[in-house]
């Protein structure tokens, strides 16, 4: 879906264990891999040293703290990490993953978002989210429901629209689990200098 091409530059945000960013580096120039966590980052890192990949970048920062100075990103991926920030400050970061993209470039967003068309048993929602994590996840999913900052789908598609972005393509599975595949809207100079997304 991103149509990564050998001279892209690509930034994923809560890398993790670098799964990701290791696939990606074997179909583009550069990966910049971000994380909040160096225990992350250190494994992360040894395992692309493991697997011979010198084109990934790993850098401890999160989506308000990172700053790109590099060429303008092809495409950002970010999965199940934006549920940290509420949802003032998603929109922040979601205006500033903007800023960062070349014309055209994508955004591919997964994370806990909420249906809304649930309209009475959230009881069975949440339930379900827990089962379908199952194992040692299960008391983290439910963990997850009582504290992080998951929101609506509704409000989601909102905040990408206002960050700057259009959405190509959305999906909610069971209720709970969001993606988005999104491109830079189009800017267009306005009379006084700077841009603005039309």
């Amino acid at each position: 879906h991103l149509a990564l091409s050998p001279s892209d530059v690509i930034l994923e945000i809560g890398t993790g264990t670098g799964a990701f960013a290791r696939e990606a580096a074997r179909l583009c120039h550069k990966v910049i891999a971000i994380d909040v966590s160096p225990a992350m980052l250190e494994y992360a890192a040894l395992r692309a040293r493991e697997e011979q990949l010198d084109n990934v970048v790993f850098v401890n920062a999160g989506f308000l703290t990172y700053q790109h100075h590099d060429v303008p990103l092809a495409a950002i991926v970010s999965q199940t990490a934006l549920h940290h920030l509420p949802d003032v400050w998603k929109l922040i970061a979601l205006e500033r993953l903007s800023g960062f993209l070349r014309e055209e470039g994508r955004l591919y967003l997964s994370d806990v978002v909420y249906s809304d068309r649930v309209q009475t048993d959230w009881a069975a929602v949440f339930q379900q989210a827990i089962d379908y994590t199952g194992g040692d996840g299960r008391e983290e999913t439910a963990t997850h429901i009582r504290e992080e900052y998951s929101t609506f789908d509704w409000i989601m598609r909102e905040m990408l629209v206002r960050a700057g972005f259009e959405i190509e393509w959305a999906e909610l599975e069971n209720d709970f689990l969001g993606r988005y595949l999104c491109r830079r809207a189009p800017r267009v100079p306005n009379l006084l200098g700077g841009g603005v997304s039309v």
